[in-house]
């Protein structure tokens, strides 16, 4: 027990090297899926922004305020595209 209190600062040196080679590939194996979720999310950010800005017109029944079918309209989307 002596040697172990005497020689205190190096148990700990090396308790502190083990803990820092277990601790470092998890961390970057960590850090690796953060990277690829970012990836992703920018790929889906880029693909929201395409999808916004594309020419959309839909063929639709329009409703009275009673519920009852009033006719056809072509409806605008999200894009660019002119409402007639």
């Amino acid at each position: 027990m002596q040697y172990v209190l005497t020689n205190l600062p190096a148990w700990i040196q090396a308790l502190s090297a083990m803990g820092i080679a277990f601790l470092t590939p998890r961390t970057l194996i960590v850090l690796t899926d953060y990277a690829a979720d970012t990836k992703t999310t920018a790929r889906a950010s880029v693909t929201q922004i395409e999808v916004s800005h594309m020419l959309f017109l839909a063929l639709a029944m329009s409703y009275n305020p009673q519920g009852l079918a009033a006719g056809w309209v072509i409806d605008q989307g999200f894009g660019s595209a002119i409402n007639v």
